[in-house]
């Protein structure tokens, strides 16, 4: 097959969980013989159209005009005209099937389109080519993509949501070969639930990812035991409210705060580590020295505010032997057995999570218990099993008849 694969972003332009996961998508493709011309978003001058460029035969930009990038953080007024962007730019139908006939697509993977804007999804039911949307994240429901507002778990939707899903709803009924792929169940459920067309296509399929993680068995004893987190350093990420808790642990345990991450919040973290000593602050790490910091870390600790998808960094920990303490949402539950490989605490009770550790810190079997578990279980995540099953799913939904 010919392949056009989707992303706002597209590695090694940003270095996050979707990104890697698609870069590792564009692998097993062309490692199994396709075709695969990568298009990502790229800020253009100011239209309501867009512009489509070619930096080579396999790599395009498409073009739109912004008043920031998607990842920025922006004020009230520049996330007012982002949003209203994301509606309002058309994409150029004439131009993008010219380019997509042209180079013989057969084939459309979507990862992610913020940047790109929601008529992306009409000019690919226009196309009329098999398209599989990868969800990595709420977009096709929700407009900040994590299913939050105001801190709280959204539990209806919104106005704007609504008319997300509905714009969405209405692109894929006109779509006669769409799949959705999620490597959690639990969002699988919730944005096909959301959608409402029975007749589309869904996979369950955790992410093919290859980690290059060497696996050990941990135990606490008297020396000091890393406490980690790894992600962005974002209020949705929880990052804020495990500062007091670390601090509240530390003066009981003796323990090594390692962080590895950069991110709005940044400047706090450094604030706050200035006067303990027992910090270990990373910043960004390059993908191919993350095993050093898995290798470091005894306790990964996961106190996302929003419902997490299916987080690498879980899996890595996994994988490395490491016990995972993280709030019970999104699909961390089907990487973390509770009490198996790690613990959850109910969601954002910064109090039960700082418990859940401190209850490993005391309890050094409990804590060589959970090490073991994590080990015992990490054959779930064989990646090229996963790989196998994606790229049945990918061809078999090339198959269906129209």
């Amino acid at each position: 097959m010919r392949i056009l694969q989707i992303g706002s972003y597209l590695y090694p332009d940003l270095v996050g969980g979707a990104e890697i996961s698609a870069h590792n998508v564009h692998g097993i493709l062309t490692a199994a013989g396709h075709t695969v011309v990568r298009l990502r978003s790229a800020i253009g001058p100011v239209s309501a159209r867009t512009r489509l460029s070619r930096d080579g035969p396999e790599e395009w930009r498409l073009e739109s005009w912004r008043p920031m990038a998607p990842i920025d953080q922006g004020g009230l007024g520049a996330k007012a005209v982002y949003y209203a962007m994301e509606f309002a730019v058309r994409i150029d139908r004439k131009q993008l099937r010219a380019a997509v006939e042209d180079a013989g697509i057969d084939t459309v993977i979507v990862h992610s389109m913020r940047g790109i804007g929601y008529d992306l999804m009409d000019a690919l039911a226009d196309l009329d080519l098999p398209t599989v949307f990868f969800l990595h994240d709420f977009a096709l429901v929700c407009l900040n993509k994590c299913m939050v507002r105001a801190g709280k778990l959204c539990v209806e939707p919104c106005l704007p949501c609504r008319f997300v899903t509905a714009r969405s709803r209405e692109a894929l009924s006109r779509m006669d070969r769409a799949m959705l792929i999620g490597p959690s169940r639990q969002i699988v459920e919730r944005v096909h639930g959301a959608i409402g067309l029975p007749r589309l296509k869904t996979a369950h399929i955790p992410n093919p990812n290859r980690y290059p993680i060497v696996p050990r068995p941990r135990r606490s004893g008297s020396e000091p035991v890393t406490i980690g987190y790894v992600g962005r350093l974002d209020h949705e990420k929880g990052i804020a409210g495990l500062l007091p808790v670390i601090d509240h642990i530390a003066q009981e345990h003796p323990v090594t705060f390692l962080v590895a991450g950069t991110g709005a919040l940044e400047d706090e973290l450094r604030a706050f580590a200035r006067t303990r000593p027992w910090c270990d602050l990373r910043g960004f790490v390059d993908p191919e020295r993350m095993a050093e910091v898995y290798d470091a870390i005894d306790i990964l600790v996961l106190p996302s505010l929003w419902p997490e998808n299916f987080p690498g960094v879980a899996v890595q920990a996994i994988l490395s032997g490491s016990p995972v303490v993280a709030f019970a949402t999104g699909g961390i539950p089907e990487i973390v057995e509770d009490g198996v490989s790690g613990r959850l605490a109910p969601f954002g009770d910064f109090t039960a999570l700082g418990e859940a550790i401190g209850d490993l810190l005391a309890d050094p079997q409990r804590f060589a218990q959970l090490s073991q578990g994590a080990l015992a279980t990490s054959s779930r995540f064989d990646p090229d099993r996963l790989a196998e099953s994606l790229l049945e799913a990918i061809a078999a939904n090339a198959r269906t008849d129209r």
